[in-house]
């Protein structure tokens, strides 16, 4: 079976979100998934999520999410794009950064080794924090999902991302929310959650298990028709 880990991201939630995010946030959110791993880690024994295997996990992650996915895999900070974004460049809505966050950001702590796969979703890879190249240091395959009906720079990451085990799924007529609460009105939600659904769980049983079973290695190749909404391409430079 699996083990679903999601952390809250105290200060980004429904509930407490403030806009802009402070620097912090964007330092916090991949630590995020570590501590939560490092937690599961520290269960007692007598907890039955205590023999859950941390060695091997996929991260995935909604719109602003993506980020914290591509950090999590290993994709390397651009020191000229983090010195712009703290000078105010835009990519960090405030602007400010101390010394020791600016340090954090290149430092590789928000690379977790335990993340063997990533799956963005909604959200494309963030070039004024990874700069043109970091990319191509993830360590490991990346599916990334994405709805026509979205535009979040889909083509262009497709277009521009060489280098890495990198795979496409786009949805005709998914939304924004076709990859979180379903509420999208040109995608019927229960299709919309099959296809998300059926991919991401092959993509997660071939990279994290090596499960080389007909029907996994047939969602992934194309030769099994998920739904005829459904692209999904696949290059490995």
């Amino acid at each position: 079976g699996w083990v679903v880990v999601a952390p809250d991201h105290l200060g980004n939630t429904l509930l407490d979100h403030v806009d802009p995010l402070p620097t912090a946030h964007y330092l916090h959110k991949p630590q995020d998934v570590s501590a939560a791993l490092d937690l599961l880690e520290a269960l007692p024994a007598s907890d039955p999520l205590s023999r859950a295997d941390t060695s091997r996990v996929l991260l995935s992650g909604h719109s602003f999410g993506s980020y914290a996915t591509w950090a999590g895999i290993g994709a390397t900070f651009d020191p000229d794009a983090i010195d712009a974004a703290c000078a105010g460049g835009g990519t960090l809505p405030t602007g400010v950064c101390t010394d020791a966050q600016a340090a954090a950001f290149v430092s590789g702590e928000l690379d977790d080794a335990r993340v063997v796969a990533a799956m963005p979703m909604a959200g494309s890879i963030r070039g004024g924090f990874f700069g043109p190249e970091g990319h191509r240091s993830a360590r490991g395959p990346v599916l990334f999902m994405s709805g026509t009906n979205d535009g979040v720079g889909q083509e262009a990451q497709w277009n521009e991302r060489f280098g890495i085990d990198l795979a496409w799924l786009s949805v005709e007529g998914g939304c924004h929310q076709t990859f979180a609460l379903g509420q999208c009105d040109t995608l019927d939600k229960e299709l919309g959650f099959h296809i998300v659904d059926t991919y991401g769980l092959a993509f997660a049983r071939a990279t994290v298990l090596g499960d080389d079973d007909a029907t996994v290695v047939g969602v992934l190749d194309g030769s099994v028709v998920v739904d005829a909404l459904a692209t999904y391409q696949h290059r490995t430079e």
